[in-house]
């Protein structure tokens, strides 16, 4: 299967082409590592990581990714952040943490939720061992909190209560009777009916630690998240299943199963029909937010969720979205006293990279709809003595880092729609009042906009060279006129027939310059659907022209800045 992947990914034609520029990478990387002499790490690491990404440029782009195909998306903000709100006592700890997230313009947050402490002595029996009150308690606050700040929240369950296990005594074990598991997120989701809409099932069991010590085995979770999407929906009809975060791994050992090999198993298991939305984890590591190395057995880097999306196409499963559960890079002291996990930048660095990754997930991998920080803060006393705590976006005192202030930034400023298909509620349209919404399966994101009035507007600001409007992708009526920039593209269109269903996107707009347009978009009269768009981009080599400024820019800031360190020192 390994090899499958590979032959499947063009891997030789990859090998090829670096092949091809080894001499002047190596030429590059000896004129950059002569000049950093004599300067701290921290100048070597982002030069480092900003000649891996120029030269990750010259590489062939992947393909295989559909990217056009219509994505059944969430709707609103995507954007969220992991918390560990169930370890705060103290309430107002909790409204702060909620408070400074909202602040940053999160949509949501991700929250373990641990069945082995809900019910942990007998299935039906809640009872918090620490207090002796309902084991339900912290968990109804967390939700009624992020509901009074205006937050959603995911779920994520996992754990598993001793009793549900007899070989191991681990709570990260999965129970020896799914259907046990199956029934719980069936509790879960009937006691948060109309408070959440989706529920994540477990977290990285591809790794052993997560799997009860034992070998990973794809065909198993899968039979659990059977169970789960199952419970789940019988106890409430509208909530939606996240498969787990698989951790990005190159193993292929008792350490660990490959993620883009265990997600193949999982497909070959049937997980397919078993959830709506695909976990997985994009953290950049040793390497840059614009590292575009692909590799299913090198070292991982943030382009993972692409060789994910892959695995999707080839299994026939293109119209899920992926979320990726966890993204960031770790700011751990240069002093630690052991090796960096999970490598090491600066908090300025942090900043920057966490910031560039949102940007280049939203203009490039239409995709990956739902995005997670990971993490705003880690709650134990001790937590400065564990390398996952430097991960975080405020200080113990709640004074925000430079990552919090950076994601800030991009999250408060106005959407702009990148390459894909954009549903109608995508965060980059405006709508006036004269607009209704409306759920209906046949529409390409599951829902489409309809005008109450004639002269209802919406308006569109993308990035990219054409674009398309899906217009009444179901039955019905519809005229429009449109305006590209004030003029530089217009049109009208009417429909033929109220019975018409126009599957194919109606072209607005070819051959646009590099940069931010916006669509002007004007019912002409009532019941005019609106069901999505179609932003597309006419890329040159290497990449676009955004990209390369900013990589050789970087390239150039970075060799000034070490010469003068090195001057200075």
């Amino acid at each position: 299967m390994k090899r499958e992947l590979t032959r499947g990914r063009g891997d030789d034609a990859l090998v090829r082409q670096r092949a091809r520029f080894v001499p002047f990478v190596c030429l590059v990387v000896l004129m950059g590592a002569a000049i950093a002499i004599g300067s701290d790490e921290s100048r070597v690491i982002r030069l480092r990581h900003t000649l891996v990404a120029a030269y990750s440029l010259l590489l062939p782009q992947p393909t295989g990714l559909d990217d056009l195909a219509p994505v059944r998306r969430m709707d609103g903000n995507p954007i969220g952040v992991n918390v560990f709100l169930e370890q705060e006592v103290e309430e107002w700890k909790i409204r702060r943490s909620l408070q400074l997230i909202q602040s940053a313009g999160f949509g949501w947050i991700r929250q373990q939720m641990l069945w082995a402490e809900i019910e942990p002595d007998a299935p039906g029996r809640f009872v918090d061992r620490a207090t002796g009150g309902s084991s339900w308690q912290k968990y109804d606050r967390i939700v009624r909190l992020a509901r009074e700040h205006g937050l959603r929240v995911l779920f994520r369950i996992d754990t598993s209560p001793a009793w549900t296990h007899a070989s191991s005594s681990k709570l990260e074990s999965p129970p020896d009777d799914v259907e046990q598991f199956g029934r719980f997120v069936g509790l879960v989701a009937d006691r948060y009916r109309g408070q959440i809409e989706y529920v994540q099932i477990w977290n990285e069991p591809n790794l052993p630690f997560e799997w009860g010590d034992r070998a990973p085995n794809a065909a198993a979770y899968t039979r659990m998240l059977e169970a789960a999407r199952l419970h789940a929906r019988r106890a409430n009809i509208d909530i939606k299943i996240v498969s787990a975060a698989l951790a990005p791994t190159t193993e292929f050992s008792e350490k660990g199963r490959n993620d883009l090999l265990y997600l193949q198993e999982m497909y070959d298991a049937g997980a397919r029909h078993a959830f709506d939305v695909l976990g997985a984890n994009a953290y950049g590591l040793r390497s840059g937010p614009d590292d575009r190395r692909l590799a299913v057995d090198r070292d991982v880097n943030f382009s993972r969720p692409v060789l994910t999306r892959q695995v999707m196409v080839r299994n026939g499963d293109s119209s899920k979205p992926i979320w990726a559960a966890e993204v960031g890079w770790s700011a751990l002291p240069e002093d630690w006293p052991s090796k960096s996990l999970w490598g090491r930048v600066d908090r300025a660095t942090q900043a920057s990279y966490t910031a560039r990754a949102i940007e280049r997930a939203r203009s490039e991998w239409p995709w990956l709809d739902g995005a997670f920080i990971w993490h705003f803060r880690i709650v134990a006393p001790e937590g400065r003595q564990l390398q996952q705590y430097y991960f975080n976006m405020v200080d113990d005192a709640f004074e925000p880092l430079p990552v919090y202030e950076a994601v800030q930034r991009v999250l408060t400023s106005p959407r702009i729609a990148g390459r894909g298909a954009r549903s109608q509620d995508d965060a980059a349209v405006w709508y006036d009042d004269y607009w209704s919404a409306t759920n209906d399966g046949r529409a390409e994101g599951g829902s489409y906009r309809r005008a109450t009035e004639p002269g209802a507007t919406a308006r569109l600001r993308f990035r990219g060279s054409d674009l398309a409007i899906q217009v009444g992708g179901i039955p019905g009526r519809g005229r429009i006129s449109w305006l590209v920039d004030g003029g530089v593209a217009r049109g009208e269109w009417i429909s033929a027939s109220d019975r018409e269903r126009f599957s194919a996107p109606l072209s607005v707009a070819t051959g646009l310059a590099d940069g931010v347009h916006v669509l002007d978009v004007v019912a002409l009269e009532p019941d005019t659907r609106l069901d999505g768009f179609v932003v597309d981009q006419a890329l040159g080599w290497p990449g676009n022209e955004a990209s390369t400024a900013l990589l050789i820019g970087g390239i150039a800031v970075i060799l000034v800045s070490v010469g003068v360190g090195r001057r200075a020192g």
